[in-house]
């Protein structure tokens, strides 16, 4: 299977007195001895995968968790990288304290480290989301068969939306991509899958049904040019995952702070800009599907 990256396919669409007093003595202006000072807080680190463009995912992300920093004592420092399997290799280095990733990425760190769920987002009231399959409004294809031989988009290795459930929908076929499509690309992004549909680049694609519709609801050109032609199972939500030796007394002000959110009217409107109604406790049972379509796709490996 020939991978084309998605930047590379752009390239072919677009060409920071007085004088001193007599000195005195006085214990107030004693300097404080460096073993002294009080140490800097030691910042939370929270990484970031760019399933949305790195600019929309700070915009979105930012903001909530500087006021998680604030709620928390703690500064935070935002880590930031284009895939999951960077994102959950800090997890399980400990280099990162949580991180905002999908269900598959959250199933493969569980598997390796016993990652947990912390919380998970709530929309529209729903605590599921599930993959679009999406097509150009005028093209030709109208139906999963009419990717055949195609030019199919894919976002991220371990993404569940983007890439799990075609391949596990192709299996069930007793097919793979490489049998399948013509040709398939990785875009890094399921917004970048989205753009990459509508301006040709690929015929289909499959995406989040959270981005896509949020693209959708914000009036973005490239989701209207483009039309859901299948829907998966719901799958449970990506959750903000966090390693198993995280200190406790943290992890349950980080829990605290998630799940009171909406209570606040600062937090609500965060949440808000974040196309999220309120956080809850997150489920472990909620990603054994995920697990299935894992395991059935390892299987035809």
């Amino acid at each position: 299977m020939r991978r084309l990256s998605f930047a590379l396919c752009l390239l072919f669409l677009t060409a920071c007195g007085k004088d001193p007093a007599e000195p005195r003595i006085s214990f107030s202006d004693v300097e404080t001895s460096a073993a002294d000072a009080p140490k800097p807080a030691k910042p939370l680190r929270v990484a970031i995968a760019s399933t949305v463009s790195p600019q929309r995912n700070l915009r979105d992300y930012e903001r909530m968790l500087q006021y998680l920093g604030r709620k928390l004592g703690m500064p935070v420092d935002v880590v930031q990288r284009s895939g999951y399997s960077e994102c959950i290799a800090l997890l399980g280095n400990r280099e990162v304290d949580a991180a905002f990733v999908c269900s598959g990425p959250y199933v493969e760190a569980r598997d390796r480290f016993g990652a947990e769920a912390l919380v998970v987002p709530q929309v529209s009231g729903q605590g599921t989301y599930c993959a679009y399959v999406i097509a150009r409004k005028d093209g030709p294809v109208r139906t999963f068969a009419d990717l055949r031989g195609k030019v199919f988009a894919f976002t991220d290795p371990l993404s569940t939306t983007g890439k799990l459930y075609p391949s596990h929908r192709l299996a069930k076929m007793g097919s793979t991509a490489e049998a399948y499509f013509g040709k398939t690309i990785f875009t890094w992004g399921h917004d970048n899958s989205v753009e990459a549909v509508a301006h040709g680049l690929a015929d289909g694609a499959a995406v989040s049904s959270l981005v896509w519709e949020g693209l959708a609801k914000s009036g973005s050109s490239a989701a209207a040019r483009t039309q859901v032609i299948e829907r998966s199972a719901p799958f449970g939500m990506p959750p903000v995952v966090v390693h198993p030796r995280l200190d406790p007394e943290l992890r349950k002000k980080l829990l605290d702070v998630f799940l009171s959110m909406h209570e606040d009217p600062e937090g609500r409107a965060l949440l808000g800009q974040a196309g999220i109604e309120r956080f809850t406790v997150g489920m472990d049972s909620s990603y054994d599907g995920v697990r299935r379509m894992r395991a059935a796709v390892a299987s035809r490996r």
